[in-house]
């Protein structure tokens, strides 16, 4: 069944904070796994990046 949007933002949240696969927070909200990886993203996006000790700046 397809959440709401509102609703599937929440648990793509809750899902993307415990390294839930896209694939499988699809499956938990009802949405494609393109509308769901397009968050994951906007997640991503708005996460300060961890740096990474001796990477290229």
């Amino acid at each position: 069944m397809k959440q709401s949007e509102e609703q599937a933002r929440k648990t793509v949240a809750a899902a993307y904070a415990n390294g839930v696969p896209v694939r499988q927070a699809a499956e938990l909200c009802g949405w494609s796994v393109g509308w769901v990886s397009t968050r994951y993203q906007e997640l991503r996006d708005a996460t300060p990046a961890r740096s990474l000790e001796g990477a290229a700046q």
